[in-house]
């Protein structure tokens, strides 16, 4: 297990693990796929679709937060549930570059943040793992903390 994490963030920080001459049309999928997760992602948060955000995130995920870490699925949800709780959603983001490693299972997304006037106010980095049936889940998200929630 400790080999396949070491392999698994030595493919993300270098973008390749010993690429052969099929692995730039894996990876030119896998960005396809990756990016259209993100979008869906922010799509759900957008429609304010509590549900299907919460199936992008991995149950190991770790999340920055006001407070330190935010350690388990359980804890990302915890907090943001608290986003859904108004007719719009606070804010939203989009993004604007990804990279995946050359097997295609691992990715990284990094985009804008826009509050609810649609002003520029961060910009988000998250790290993906594909799953066994295909889709992709948020395993790290390294961004700025996020306003409070409302009523907070």
């Amino acid at each position: 297990m400790r080999k396949t994490w070491l392999l698994l963030f030595g493919s993300i920080l270098t973008g390749t693990a010993c690429a052969g001459p099929d692995d730039a049309g894996i990876a030119a999928g896998a960005i396809r796929e990756l990016r259209a997760a993100e979008q869906a992602f922010a799509d759900a948060f957008a429609a304010r679709d509590y549900d299907r955000f919460a199936s992008f995130i991995h149950d190991d995920a770790v999340f920055s937060g006001r407070d330190g870490p935010l350690q388990g699925k359980e804890a990302v949800l915890a907090v943001w549930k608290h986003y859904f709780e108004s007719e719009q959603a606070p804010f939203r983001w989009a993004p604007d570059r990804v990279l995946v490693s050359a097997d295609g299972n691992s990715g990284a997304t990094t985009g804008p943040v826009w509050d609810g006037s649609g002003r520029h106010v961060a910009a988000f980095s998250s790290t993906w793992m594909r799953q066994l049936d295909g889709s992709w889940q948020v395993v790290f998200d390294l961004s700025p903390s996020c306003p409070p929630p409302p009523g907070t």
